[in-house]
């Protein structure tokens, strides 16, 4: 058995060959038929991401996204979630509040819904205007965002430490030699050193110059080297 992990943004989904979304989802059909499991990696949120793959119909087995708070499989049931304590935050919001003026706090979970349990994300409005990312800079082991009334707080996850805890509860005796994965991004290059990582031709130019990590055409290019 091996194990394939892919960015999803610009890697799975090329923008400059649009023929390659089909001959990567076929090889990934074809990877998975073999018994073979495929992650599929993405820094866009859970809602946002699970739209697009239900309009693309690709194929996987886990699925991290949102830079690793979220994780599901193919079926839409939680494996893990950074779910956020509201001790960890009662001081930021007081800062909030007596800088911005709370009007409203919502409590969401990992795909936007308003939840009375721990929330997965908050949203807070504001009677003054926050600056663009006026927060982001907060000693708070959080990833705040902020622009004109709004304000948007998860965890700040590491997308290679969730692969590692994904793994981990998979059970599998892997040797590492068979984890393999795929990106293009800057941000991607802890997990492409961490799992025998390959970068496609469009990628981050410092990854281009990267010499540690080898360079393949793509998914469906990879899987035939596998």
């Amino acid at each position: 058995m091996k194990i394939l992990i892919s960015d999803y943004d610009s890697t799975f989904n090329p923008i400059y060959a649009k023929l390659s979304i089909q001959r990567n989802t076929k090889a990934i059909e074809n990877f998975r038929k073999k018994g073979n499991i495929f992650i599929l990696s993405s820094f866009l949120t859970p809602s946002k991401i699970q739209r697009k793959l239900e309009k693309s119909k690709i194929p996987f087995d886990y699925l991290i996204c949102d830079n690793g708070n979220l994780t599901f499989d193919e079926r839409k049931n939680i494996i893990q979630a950074n779910y956020i304590d509201e001790n960890e935050i009662e001081s930021l919001i007081e800062f909030i509040r007596d800088l911005y003026e709370i009007t409203t706090i919502n409590y969401l979970d990992p795909f936007e819904n308003p939840t009375l349990n721990a929330p997965y994300q908050i949203r807070i409005n504001t009677k003054k205007s926050v600056g663009y990312n006026t927060l982001s800079d907060l000693e708070f082991d959080l990833k705040i965002k902020s622009f004109l009334n709004q304000i948007h707080i998860t965890h700040n996850s590491n997308l290679r430490n969730s692969i590692v805890t994904l793994l981990k509860e998979l059970k599998l005796n892997l040797e590492k030699d068979n984890i393999y994965s795929l990106g293009n991004s800057i941000k991607d290059s802890e997990m492409l050193k961490s799992f025998n990582g390959y970068k496609i031709p469009l990628s981050n130019p410092y990854l281009i110059l990267d010499n540690e990590i080898p360079l393949t055409e793509g998914i469906y290019t990879l899987i035939k080297k596998l």
